[in-house]
């Protein structure tokens, strides 16, 4: 596990080393959210946590990077295996191209949903 962030910005790149940060474990489905304010790391949940259940965060970032770069990710986290979460387990047990399928599904009806408030908010 890693206890380091970092970031590219057009002031530069910064990194940083936050050791109570590494107590936290990974998942691509996490239930919490890290930020870096100044020289604070930020935990924040995304959703309820009950008490004495564990709290995720994604080492990663997985929103706007492609699979490839997400996987590179990964795999320099975790080694060969990839990631241990339950998404992962659950992708690795797919055929070949089923994630890829539904990937492309869900965008097919994301860009229907998207037009239609698109339309939605043009009829007004």
């Amino acid at each position: 596990m890693r206890n380091a962030a970092s970031q590219r910005t057009e002031q530069g790149a910064w990194s940083g080393l936050f050791i109570n940060g590494s107590a936290f474990n990974h998942s691509c489905v996490a239930n919490a959210y890290w930020k870096v304010i100044g020289d604070t790391l930020v935990v924040r949940a995304r959703t309820q946590i009950k008490k004495g259940k564990e709290v995720y965060l994604s080492y990663v970032p997985l929103a706007g990077m492609s699979r490839l770069m997400t996987g590179d990710c990964i795999e320099r986290h975790f080694g060969y295996n990839g990631c241990p979460c339950t998404l992962c387990a659950e992708d690795r047990r797919d055929e070949p191209g089923d994630r890829d399928a539904r990937c492309d599904r869900l965008a097919h009806a994301f860009a229907e949903i998207v037009g239609l408030i698109a339309a939605v908010l043009g009829a007004k």
